[in-house]
């Protein structure tokens, strides 16, 4: 059996002033007013997830301002939380034959990477336009591939899936 595993980042919680240094920091410019900083906590989430649409959270890794490089002035990030999550999971689970569900911000070849590493399988859904050669290789097999297509109503919705493989 196939563990579906979830992984996103999430704002927990905002605040104008600075309660621990681990916090993230971001300026915002209101209209008529100066800029403004505010603190905020970040986590990335690994969610069990099933085919009912059901998800149970498995593990939370919390960004943290130190953990970015602070010399070049750079907060953490998701991608640098992901390894640090990833290391947790995989001694957590060793044996668990994990499927990772990403979204878009992740189709890099240090995630990637530690995909491989740890034999799990990933799936990146991709928005339309964001890295034009993947798209273009997509469209490209599907047609080599048309097995590779689920039709399925879930509530109220009709959704349709395509896939390909090994990008």
């Amino acid at each position: 059996m196939i563990g579906w595993i979830a992984i996103d980042g999430t704002q927990k919680h905002v605040r104008r002033d600075l309660l621990s240094e681990q916090w993230l920091e971001e300026s915002h410019v209101k209209k008529g007013e100066d800029r403004v900083k505010q603190y905020y906590v970040y986590v990335l989430e690994a969610n069990l997830a099933f085919r009912n649409g059901m998800s149970i959270p498995l593990l939370t890794e919390f960004l943290d301002y130190t953990q970015g490089d602070t010399s070049k002035e750079k907060q953490d990030c998701e991608t640098r939380a992901f390894s640090r999550l990833a290391v947790r999971l995989k001694r957590e689970s060793p044996r668990l034959t994990v499927m990772v569900l990403l979204d878009g911000l992740y189709p890099n070849d240090p995630i990637m990477k530690i995909c491989d590493k740890n034999r799990w399988q990933f799936m990146i859904v991709l928005q339309d336009g964001s890295l034009p050669s993947v798209w273009e290789e997509y469209r490209g097999l599907k047609r080599l591939q048309p097995e590779n297509r689920l039709a399925r109503t879930w509530g109220n919705r009709r959704q349709q899936f395509q896939w390909v493989n090994d990008i």
